[in-house]
Parts: structure tokens; C-alpha cells; sequence
């Protein structure tokens, strides 16, 4: 099946004066290796585009992204007969359900899906709106994957594990879907997709003076996290229990990127640089001891140049020092 997936342009009120970051596309980009795998044909558009391409939609909000003309042209372009929209931030849902709508404007009988932090913990909110026929709680490689397999069976969905859909006009949740224990046997993310969103965040990494020797790829070495801040979506979708991919399936995927050429424009970079955009520290220091020294010395194993792991900067928020600074931040998050 033709199975596009969409990370949606964002909306802010005129009086933030933050701007947005881009994102690599790691979740999507994961999903879509998956669909691949199984033998779909799958592409990624990223209406967010830059933080440069903004523009007033009424007076009181401004729009980051595509215009509406410009994503029903490229949904049209693409002709799916599956569309998966992520919605990861409750605030930011709203733009979420109006891409569905221009979805479901040009492709009626498209099967439409809504997976995120926003719909694994409101489906019920989600799933008012009449555009979305199904709602995807947790992590999505498989239950994307089994429900794509069945749609293109035409096979109903019921009892299919970890979605929210309508039977006979009714919500019906259905049973939760276990965690991926063994994120190795996961395919790396495809970054072919959607190349033009690793070049922007590429460009925005250029002007970060506290990022070293860009291009930076980003990597994702385990999934949840066993905290209970009060403010975090994170765990909507990837749980509590803290999951790490191996050493060697990390590095792994270093080499593959250090060795990728991505376009941008006339030309093509290469990554210099990785950032792990999890926390391996924190949730369980038999993994710092262990595992994060292990994709250090793998890596110099196979560049033998190199004299040390590289790492050069560690960001921590400031309730993680709770541990090592209580006298200086005494907030309580969930303990």
C-alpha cells in the first residue's frame, strides 16, 4: 500500500516570541522503515518546513509551515491510500486535526491515523474528530505495521492490539500493546525520506554556538523513562520502563551515519557529530557504566584515529541534579 506520513506545521499565538526547533523526524522516519520492510511504499512530508517560513494566518496567529494549497498539492502528488499524521503536543494538536481535515478533503476514502503523545493519552478527544478513523496508543512500528497488513487484506481491525477505532459507529479501544523489549530488532530510521528536513536542521544546528563541528545526526539509544515529572508526554507513548538498545546495534548505526551523504541544496553533508536524544544516565547506572563505554570503545575499535569517546557536552535539566545539588534545587517531581 501507498502509505504516507505526515509531521504537521505548527501554529503560535502572535505574543510567543519562541522559536520553534526542527526535528529530525526520528519517530516517523522509524515507523516508515518498518512499513518498508513489510514491502509498502512509504514516504514522509514535513509541513513544519523551517522557522524562517512563517507568516500570518489571522491576527492573532502565525503559522510555521505549508500553506493549506501547498499540503493538499503534495497529498494529492502522492495519491496514498494510508495517511499517518503525528500529534505529539496537546497545544500544538489543533494542527494535527486541521491537516487531517485537508487530508480527508482530497483523499475521502484514505485510511487516516493519529499517533503521538497527544492521541496515546486523549484518544478520546481525538477520536471526536470525524476525520481520524484510528488512533494508535504507544509506540507504532508494530501496530502500524499489523494494521496497514490488515487494511490491505481488507480485514477488519478488531482485537488488533493498542488502537482506538470506531465499530459501527462506536469508540472501541482495544487491547494494550506489549512494548518493544528488543529494540535491536528494530531497523534503523530511514533518513532517505524526507531529506530536505535533515538539511534544515542541519542549517539550524550551523548556528548553534554550542554545538561543535556540525552536521549532527540524532540517535535515539533506548526508550523510556521510569521518572514521573508531572509535565512530560514522553512517557504516553514509550512507557516508564527504560529499554536500551545494545552497544554494537548504536554503533552500528553511527557508522551508517557517518557515512551517509545527505542532500542539501547543490551539495551534500555528511555528519560529524552525534547527539543521543535520550537519557542513558539517569534511569539506570549499570547502563553508564556499561553500555555507553562499550559504544565508545566499539567506535574506536573501528576508527582507529580516534584517541577518545568524543563526548564533549552533556546537557541535564535541572531537576536530574536534584541528586547532586538537592540544596540548590529542592523542586519535587513526582518523588
Amino acid at each position: 500500500m501507498r502509505v504516507l506520513l505526515i509531521s504537521p506545521h505548527l501554529t503560535f499565538h502572535h505574543s510567543e516570541y519562541s522559536v520553534p526547533l526542527k526535528s529530525q523526524l526520528l519517530g516517523l522516519r522509524s515507523i516508515a522503515a518498518v512499513l518498508q520492510r513489510a514491502g509498502h511504499e512509504v514516504d514522509i512530508h514535513d509541513y513544519f518546513t523551517t522557522a524562517d517560513h512563517f507568516y500570518p494566518i489571522n491576527d492573532q496567529f502565525i503559522r510555521f509551515g505549508l500553506t493549506d494549497q501547498e499540503i493538499l498539492a503534495q497529498i494529492r502528488n502522492f495519491s496514498p491510500d494510508v495517511i499517518g499524521i503525528s500529534s505529539m503536543f496537546n497545544s500544538h494538536a489543533h494542527d494535527a486535526h486541521h491537516v487531517a481535515k485537508l487530508a480527508k478533503q482530497c483523499r475521502p476514502n484514505c485510511l487516516l491515523i493519529f499517533g503521538g503523545a497527544h492521541p496515546s493519552e486523549h484518544w478520546k478527544w481525538a477520536m471526536k474528530d470525524a476525520n481520524i478513523d484510528i488512533c494508535v496508543i504507544g509506540e507504532g512500528e508494530r501496530t502500524i505495521a499489523e494494521l496497514i497488513d490488515r487494511a490491505a487484506k481488507q480485514q477488519n481491525f478488531q482485537g488488533l492490539k493498542g488502537i482506538v477505532h470506531r465499530v459501527d459507529g462506536k469508540v472501541v479501544q482495544e487491547e494494550k500493546r506489549p512494548l518493544i523489549d528488543n529494540l535491536d530488532d528494530l531497523p534503523f530510521p530511514d533518513r532517505t525520506l524526507a531529506p530536505q528536513a535533515l538539511a534544515d536542521k542541519n542549517n539550524e544546528t550551523q548556528k548553534n554556538k554550542f554545538i561543535m563541528r556540525p552536521p549532527v545526526g540524532f540517535i535515539q539509544t533506548s526508550r523510556g523513562c521510569p521518572r514521573k515529572c508531572y509535565y512530560c508526554t514522553y512517557v504516553n507513548v514509550f512507557s516508564r520502563k527504560w529499554r536500551p538498545r545494545s552497544a554494537q546495534h548504536v554503533v552500528d548505526e553511527i557508522q551508517m551515519l557517518h557515512e551517509q551523504h545527505v542532500p542539501d541544496g547543490h551539495y551534500y553533508f555528511t555528519y560529524q557529530r552525534v547527539l543521543f536524544e535520550d537519557s542513558f544516565e539517569e534511569p539506570d547506572r549499570h547502563r553508564n557504566n556499561k553500555s555507553v563505554p562499550n559504544i565508545g570503545k566499539d567506535w574506536v575499535r573501528r576508527r582507529p584515529a580516534v584517541k577518545d569517546y568524543g563526548n564533549y557536552s552533556h546537557s541535564i535539566a535541572p531537576e536530574t541534579m536534584r541528586r547532586y545539588f538537592p540544596k540548590l534545587y529542592d523542586k519535587r517531581f513526582g518523588h
